[in-house]
């Protein structure tokens, strides 16, 4: 059958590329993503430029670095695949040097903060992985047959939807991965109640280049604003974050807890009266991640202060010093 080469919404049909004309009642996209090389670089195309999307990638660079020991590899991009790729070259002990290059100021953007990022960048920088920032390169949607169908796209790339995953044009819709699971579950049984998506879990704890990692439930809602406040948490992905621009202080309130020579940082957030655990983030000691993150999700009130996260329980009366 080929793949599709047009849309044309007006008709509400697609052509492919052995010259089928196929017509729907309902048009799901899910055309993913490439992998973007700097085509105006010289070189781009070289042998030995590999992207890391496929496992036909994986091993055309295994063969690569099998044939050319010694010499040094360079990952670009600083977030969990990359770093994954990186440690990946370094265990293939092929090469001489492992390079990671990065368009943030820190590591892992996307999952923590730039004091907790600095800290996962210095520390794999002691492992001997050369990091240089603020580079990039990335990943392109694939958009084309909207675009060229003029279908509405965002500027930096994507089909733009509303909360049911629907274009503007009326039969098209445009789900990501998550929301690729309710999507065929509402198709599939039009009998049933159709499922709301929610907002999904993106809670991580991995070790990435033997640096404990870990983020939970809102882990951003002091930079963002926070995603729900208990007592009035959303059921679908319908409305907005929390965040009033008019408002003087955030409802979040964080506790930092950072230890430059152990190599730990802790961040916890919380509701303004310290009753709620909204989420965190944590480096180098990581232990408590699966009670924090299930003391987020069952949004219950703190039995203990916030301090006690940190600190642990604190004994009463004052210490004499005899022990020191």
């Amino acid at each position: 059958m080929g793949e599709v080469t047009d849309i044309f919404p007006d008709r509400k049909t697609v052509k492919t590329s052995t010259g089928d004309i196929i017509a729907y009642d309902l048009l799901v996209l899910a055309t993913g993503s490439d992998a973007v090389l700097p085509t105006h670089t010289p070189g781009y195309d070289a042998n030995g430029v590999f992207v890391y999307r496929t496992i036909s990638d994986l091993e055309r660079l295994i063969e690569f670095a099998s044939n050319h020991k010694g010499e040094t590899a360079t990952t670009v991009g600083g977030g969990l695949l990359g770093l994954e790729a990186a440690k990946a070259m370094t265990d293939l002990e092929d090469f001489g040097k492992v390079k990671l290059i990065d368009r943030n100021k820190w590591v892992l953007a996307r999952q923590l903060d730039g004091d907790a990022g600095t800290l996962v960048t210095r520390k794999i920088r002691e492992l001997g992985l050369d990091v240089m920032h603020q580079k990039r390169i990335g990943v392109r949607p694939r958009d084309e047959l909207g675009t060229t169908a003029g279908i509405q796209c965002a500027s930096r790339g994507g089909f733009v939807i509303n909360e049911s995953w629907e274009n503007q044009t009326f039969g098209i819709i445009a789900p990501g991965i998550e929301m690729a699971d309710v999507l065929a579950f509402n198709l599939t049984n039009p009998d049933k109640e159709p499922r709301s998506f929610r907002r999904p879990d993106l809670s991580t704890k991995l070790k990435l280049l033997g640096v404990d990692v870990a983020s939970f439930g809102d882990f951003f809602a002091d930079r963002d604003g926070p995603k729900f406040l208990p007592g009035r948490r959303p059921s679908v992905a319908t409305i907005p974050r929390v965040k009033d621009t008019t408002e003087k202080e955030s409802p979040v309130k964080a506790l930092t807890y950072k230890d430059p020579f152990g190599g730990v940082y802790k961040k916890y957030l919380f509701t303004m009266d310290g009753k709620y655990l909204l989420g965190g983030m944590m480096i180098g000691d990581t232990k408590d991640y699966i009670k924090l993150n299930q003391m987020v999700k069952s949004q219950k009130e703190l039995e203990v202060p916030p301090s006690q996260f940190i600190l642990g329980a604190q004994n009463g009366g004052e210490e004499n010093g005899d022990d020191l």
